[in-house]
């Protein structure tokens, strides 16, 4: 494996990490929003 190659799979697992770690906490937020929104709407009925 040459340096090159060994640099780009580097780029790529930082690029994986932050891609994912970004997804997973967009989405832990938007259910935890998710889960406020439902619980006033059934508190106001």
């Amino acid at each position: 494996m040459t340096t090159a190659s060994l640099v780009w799979i580097i780029i790529f697992a930082v690029a994986v990490l932050l891609f994912f770690g970004t997804a997973v906490a967009i989405t832990v937020v938007g259910v935890r929003d998710l889960k406020e929104l439902l619980r006033k709407s059934e508190t106001s009925e």
